[in-house]
């Protein structure tokens, strides 16, 4: 519809110069508002940037946490609790990062919804930060959470049990062999 206050020409010049009165691509169609400023026109649309009627996309990260688990061990980040308004989840990005360096990234152009819990192995122990970051039509949110990276620990008891019990074996043919050996009366 038309601009500010002509009472509604349709994809005319006035008022932006493109079809409904604002512009397509990276905002809202409707200039951010609903038909223009004053002419009582028609609702914006879905078209250029994905939101309904001219509202703003918000977001907000949720890295959930605090993790714990086994050193090679899969689990899983989850992004779920993250809040979306008004955003289109074509064009949303997740990107988990572990002190700095990229673990996983879903979103544009991936089967993978972007906050749906992903799977990932550590192999360090330790105390470590991961970061969700989400993208979406310029806007980012980030939010850090913990994780605690656990040793497997190998029984000590176990490798000294099997070298006693090796070396009582050895013990036992060495006296069998002595046995044998020895002048029989």
């Amino acid at each position: 519809t038309g601009g500010a206050t002509d009472g509604g020409t349709t994809g005319g010049t006035t008022g932006g110069g493109t079809t409904g009165g604002g512009t397509t691509g990276g905002g809202t169609t409707g200039g951010g508002t609903t038909g223009g400023a004053t002419d009582g026109g028609t609702t914006g649309g879905t078209t250029g940037g994905g939101t309904t009627g001219g509202a703003n996309p918000f977001i907000l990260a949720d890295a959930g946490g605090p993790y714990a688990v086994f050193a090679g061990e899969a689990f899983a980040f989850d992004g779920s609790g993250s809040i979306l308004m008004n955003v289109d989840p074509a064009l949303l990005q997740a990107e988990w990062l572990l002190n700095g360096t990229t673990l996983l990234a879903t979103g544009l152009g991936t089967t993978q919804s972007p906050l749906q819990p992903a799977l990932v192995t550590l192999d360090m122990p330790g105390q470590f930060q991961v970061l969700l970051r989400l993208t979406h039509l310029g806007l980012m949110s980030e939010d850090l959470a913990m994780i605690t990276v656990l040793a497997r620990e190998i029984p000590v008891p176990a490798t000294i049990l099997l070298l006693a019990t090796g070396m009582v074996c050895l013990h036992a043919v060495r006296r069998r062999r002595r046995a044998r050996r020895a002048p029989q009366p």
